[in-house]
C-alpha cells in the first residue's frame, strides 16, 4: 500500500528525534581528513576501541597544554550539524583531526554507554599520562585507544597502545589521506 502524501509522511519521518535525511549519505562516506589551516599544522590519525556497556564514542576532546594553554577544547566529532555536506573525520572507530604544533593531551570522551548519552571523563593524572607533542608537519598515529567499563558502573578504565607496524592501519591512514595535502607528507609504501 503506498501512502497517499508522501510529502507528508517524509516529512514526518524527517522530524523524527535522531532521525536525518542525510544519515543515509553519510553513512556511506570513507573517513576522510580536513585540509591544514595554517601552516605548520599536522595530521593526527588514532583509533578507539570500546569494551563493557559503552556502545560508541563520537567526540574526542583534546586540550592543548603547551607552549601557550588555549582555554576550550579541540577535537572530532560525528555529531554535526549538516554533516552530509563535510569531512568524515571519524568512521569505523579511527579519527582523524589536524592540530598546530603544541603538546595536547585528552581531555574527555563522548558517546553511548547502555544506549544513553553519556561522557568518559579523564582524572588529571590521566590527562596527562596521554600527553603527545606535535612538533612539525607531518602524519602523526596516536595508537589505539581502548576504553572499558564494567556493567554496572559508569566508571571505567582506559589504556592506550601503539599500533606497531600494521600494514592495514597504515593502509587506513593513506586512504584517509587520500588526495590531500597530507597525502605528500606520508612514508612511501615498504618496498617501492
Amino acid at each position: 500500500m503506498r501512502p497517499r502524501y508522501p510529502l507528508l509522511v517524509a516529512l514526518l519521518v524527517a522530524v523524527l528525534p535522531g532521525c536525518r535525511l542525510s544519515d543515509p549519505f553519510y553513512a556511506f562516506k570513507s573517513l576522510t581528513t580536513d585540509a591544514p589551516e595554517s601552516p605548520g599544522e599536522a595530521l593526527v590519525f588514532g583509533s578507539l576501541e570500546c569494551t563493557g556497556t559503552w556502545t560508541s564514542i563520537d567526540t574526542v576532546h583534546l586540550r592543548r597544554v603547551r607552549p601557550f594553554p588555549v582555554d576550550g577544547f579541540v577535537g572530532t566529532t560525528e555529531t554535526l550539524i549538516y554533516r552530509a555536506f563535510r569531512n568524515r573525520t571519524m568512521k569505523d572507530g579511527n579519527f582523524t583531526m589536524t592540530l598546530a604544533p603544541g603538546v595536547y593531551e585528552v581531555v574527555l570522551f563522548t558517546g553511548g554507554h547502555w544506549g544513553n548519552g553519556a561522557s568518559f571523563h579523564l582524572a588529571e593524572d590521566v590527562q596527562r599520562a596521554t600527553r603527545f607533542q606535535v612538533t612539525r608537519p607531518g602524519v602523526y598515529d596516536l595508537g589505539i585507544v581502548t576504553v572499558e567499563t564494567s556493567a554496572f558502573s559508569s566508571r571505567g578504565t582506559m589504556s592506550f597502545r601503539r599500533a606497531g607496524d600494521d600494514p592495514g592501519r597504515r593502509a587506513a591512514i593513506r586512504k584517509a589521506a587520500e588526495g590531500s595535502e597530507w597525502a605528500r607528507l606520508l612514508a612511501p609504501e615498504p618496498g617501492r
